[in-house]
């Protein structure tokens, strides 16, 4: 059965998750100077915010009416065999009362109440939607299922300011009690469908913030940690970025940042913000912990300079390896655009170095250094072609980190990799083997693949492809053979390599000494000798001995799921 998840704007996911999942949204009406608005295509949160702090009219929710549900629900159903539709609290809101109307009519649609708000709401929809993708449950019974996990939901929040609240008809039952007046920050739970008053933090925002927080946590042994929600509104100012970071530190919550930001009205726009919230932390709050700050294609030099002096590593992502990716998927990204700062940050990361040499206590810019990330899966750049890229930006740029992310499917369009396409873990786990190769063991891309051999077989590991293709540089004697030979077998490391040359000083070594000196002999038995022997009983050929690496990796990987056989045809 074909079941479609969908849910009202107030759930409040980001379209990130909205398109993985595969979400359809039914956005509210957003009523501002009597004007009726589609929430976030005619206004969005921003626009209110800034409408109501301007002087402006405090802006109010209209429902879904049953007319909207009954076409949406249509909509979907021409799609998909039936519909789970989640909603506001019905007691917040008439959207689930207007639902149930439509979903009698139209068929074949289950409205959920979800007692909740915001990621409450969200939480259970990403549930729901998980259940959908593993197709064990019918929608009716995937219904039941949220009813049932809603009562597991812990749903609050800090206001800064209670009147918006009681001014947008949202918490009609709450006393006011003067809490601006006298600055407190009152917590609200969502409790039985309802939004009422917990207890209040008094102080500033942040303060009672970081209080809240440690009070919501402590004790707490019953939370599943595999997706929880911190959902703000509105947005930090540099000043609170700052003071909240400082404050975790100093609990010993965290030990350093990675700041990063969508582009907001502009790229220099956002990075002037960022390196506000940094310039704070590092002059008034004297922090010294790590800092890490994603640079954003196309802000001006200067203000990549500014941030690389506060952050001791620089990140400019890649995304797609080719440019013709980046034409194809990414069009407001241009090669230069990304490459650029690229550039000014190893040229202005090299003139520090020199500097610290003349004078000690020069500024330091970036000192750790950049990195990058490149999506593996969503275009048909081979391995090769990744790989190229990478040992170009090691060596044209000095990185010191090339990641990679498997691309998982969300969409469906023409030139993405279908909906059903598993991600390519297993390929992300090679490239990352060949990665470290590149660093640590001296090969270059062009050794591990070229262009009768594109892509690495994900069968074995990448080292073991290359001596697979390189038979004649083995067996390798251990108690001859340079660092860089002995980096060639494979089953030994950085490490075990070290350890062979020391103990080799001493005495010479023999098979039974190797394991104990790090050496990973399911492998290394095939490739190397010690005082000239091979282990005992060993004997291969070319087509045996990949059989073999197979499967002495084979444990280590990801194994399929098994599925229950039947002895009945489905019904």
């Amino acid at each position: 059965m074909n079941i479609r998840i969908s849910a009202d704007s107030t759930c409040d996911l980001s379209p990130e998750l909205i398109e993985k999942y595969d979400i359809r949204i039914t956005p509210l009406y957003i009523v501002r100077d009597g004007q009726s608005l589609v929430d976030g295509k005619d206004i969005t949160p921003d626009e209110i915010y800034a409408h109501v702090n301007s002087g402006g009219g405090m802006c109010s929710t209209a429902a879904v009416s049953v007319y909207d549900y009954t076409q949406f629900f249509r909509r979907q159903l021409e799609e998909c065999d039936a519909v789970v539709h989640f909603h506001i609290s019905g007691d917040m809101s008439a959207c689930y009362q207007n639902a149930c109307i439509a979903a009698q009519e139209v068929g074949n649609v289950y409205p959920v109440d979800s007692r909740s708000l915001s990621t409450g709401i969200g939480q259970l929809v990403l549930e729901a939607a998980q259940l959908a993708r593993e197709g064990k449950l019918t929608a009716q019974e995937i219904a039941h299922e949220m009813e049932r996990r809603r009562e597991l939901l812990d749903v609050s929040f800090l206001v800064e300011r209670l009147d918006f609240l009681h001014k947008g008809g949202r918490c009609s039952g709450v006393a006011l009690l003067g809490a601006n007046m006298l600055n407190l920050r009152p917590c609200i739970q969502v409790k039985d469908g309802q939004m009422m008053v917990g207890k209040k933090y008094r102080g500033p925002y942040v303060s009672c913030l970081l209080q809240y927080i440690r009070e919501r946590l402590k004790g707490r042994d019953d939370i599943d940690t595999r997706r929880i929600f911190i959902t703000e509104s509105g947005g930090f100012t540099p000043e609170e970025l700052a003071d909240l970071t400082i404050q975790f530190y100093r609990r010993n919550y965290i030990e350093g940042l990675f700041l990063s930001s969508g582009v907001y009205r502009s790229p220099d726009y956002t990075t002037e913000l960022m390196i506000r919230a940094l310039r704070i932390l590092r002059e008034e709050y004297r922090f010294n912990g790590y800092i890490h700050a994603k640079a954003i294609p196309g802000t001006a030099p200067e203000l990549v300079e500014q941030m690389g002096f506060l952050a001791d590593r620089l990140s400019v992502n890649i995304e797609l390896p080719s440019e013709a990716g980046l034409r194809t998927l990414a069009p407001d990204k241009t090669k230069q655009a990304i490459l650029a700062p690229m550039g000014q940050i190893r040229v202005r990361g090299q003139q520090s170095r020199e500097e610290l040499v003349k004078y000690r206590h020069a500024p330091r810019f970036a000192p750790a250094g950049q990195s990058t990330q490149l999506i593996v899966g969503a275009t048909a750049d081979t391995d090769f072609h990744i790989l190229r890229l990478t040992q170009g930006l090691y060596d044209r740029y000095q990185l010191k980190r090339v990641f990679y992310s498997a691309y998982v499917p969300v969409v469906e369009h023409a030139l993405l990799p279908a909906k059903d396409t598993k991600p390519p873990l297993l390929r992300e786990h090679r490239l990352y083997q060949a990665d470290w190769l590149l660093r640590f063991y001296g090969f270059r891309a062009e050794e591990l693949l070229d262009a009768s051999h594109p892509d690495f077989n994900p069968q074995v590991d990448p080292k073991c492809s290359w001596a697979l293709r390189h038979l004649d540089f083995f067996p390798v004697e251990v108690n001859r053979a340079d660092y860089e030979a002995l980096l060639r077998i494979p089953g030994v490391g950085v490490v075990s390599a070290k350890r062979i040359l020391v103990s080799r000083r001493a005495r010479k070594l023999r098979i039974e000494d190797l394991p104990k000196l790090g050496v990973v002999m399911k492998r290394a038995q095939y490739f190397l000798t010690a005082s000239g022997r091979m282990a005992d009983g060993l004997r291969f050929t070319p087509d045996s001995l990949l059989r073999n690496l197979i499967a002495a990796e084979r444990p280590s990987l990801p194994q399929p799921e098994l599925e229950q056989m039947s002895l009945f045809a489905p019904v």
